[in-house]
């Protein structure tokens, strides 16, 4: 699946690198009475539930996935709509000699429930 390019954010920092290290994260855009869900991390910062494809899984069972283990919420499979992609290339921080590329998609879908995990919105 190719999605459209919603924004591309290069550091241009990775002139010399000999490898690459590439990874696709799934991300999901989940806005409930109005407010954008999130999560925050233990130091503070804001990010949109998602994460990495476990072999073998489609966009959707990934995104099942990730919103059930990050907000507790459960996914109407049949409201996933795919919004677009977000590419970042720079130097990898932990493999200095590698060029990262991440991909992230975005899909804008509808939850119900809990499954227990906290769910908060920022101020």
């Amino acid at each position: 699946m190719r999605m459209k390019i919603l924004a591309t954010f290069d550091a241009r920092d990775y002139e010399g690198t000999t490898g690459i290290y590439e990874k696709y994260s799934i991300r999901a855009i989940i806005v409930r009475d109005g407010r954008l869900a999130m999560q925050c991390s233990r130091e503070g910062e804001y990010k949109i539930p998602g994460g990495g494809q476990e072999p073998g899984e489609n966009y959707e069972q990934t995104l099942i996935r990730e919103v059930k283990e990050e907000t507790g919420l459960y996914v109407r499979p049949e409201s996933i709509c795919e919004l677009g992609e977000i590419i970042e290339l720079h130097r990898d921080i932990f493999e200095p000699d590698k060029k990262f590329i991440c991909h992230s998609l975005f899909f804008l879908l509808r939850c119900f429930g809990r499954a227990g995990a906290t769910f908060t919105y920022p101020e």
